[in-house]
């Protein structure tokens, strides 16, 4: 028995005691946490942007609800989704490090979950989209002068096509009081 009780075992596992903070920095999967310091640290019950992001020069962001044909419109009119390390975003995880990104996507694509709608469907992805400034000033000169026509058209008084038969002008919609008279 004295053999056996100078024999030193094979695995001993190291007793070390670490802070969270160390756990974490010792975890290759985690991201490094990032200090609160009296510049960053954001005050509890304060006003928050959910969706605030930094803007991007050059370029016009905006969040696209994932929903059938949304996003491949998007993408065909020439806007791109923001990759992660483009912007930070507003941290909204229950247990998320507090250095984290904010980001719901799993991939490079900026991305954070959407509200429930009023018909109690599924919760469903936001992405975040950036598009060149001088395509979204000319997508917006455009839709500007569609809706200069629309304004020229009601404040002239022409409702409709232009060649608008007289006949079908009595059919407009206008404010007519009728008067109903009662035989007595």
């Amino acid at each position: 028995m004295d053999e056996q009780a100078n024999v030193e075992p094979i695995f001993e596992p190291a007793q070390v005691e670490q802070s969270p903070v160390e756990q974490e920095r010792a975890n290759p999967a985690n991201p490094q946490l990032t200090r609160v310091t009296a510049e960053n640290r954001v005050p509890m019950g304060g006003p928050e942007q959910q969706l605030a992001v930094p803007e991007i020069e050059g370029y016009v962001l905006h969040w696209f609800l994932d929903s059938p044909g949304r996003i491949p419109r998007a993408l065909a009119a020439g806007w791109e989704f923001v990759n992660r390390g483009e912007v930070q975003l507003v941290d909204r995880g229950y247990a998320s490090n507090p250095g984290g990104d904010g980001n719901s996507d799993l991939g490079s694509r900026v991305s954070v979950y959407g509200s429930p709608g009023d018909r109690g469907e599924a919760v469903r992805q936001l992405y975040l989209m950036k598009i060149r400034k001088d395509w979204y000033d000319s997508d917006m000169a455009l839709r500007q002068k569609e809706t200069d026509a629309v304004v020229a058209a009601l404040k002239g008084g022409k409702v409709g096509l232009s060649e608008e038969a007289a006949e079908d002008r009595q059919h407009r919609y206008s404010h007519v009081t009728m008067g109903l008279q009662r035989k007595r």
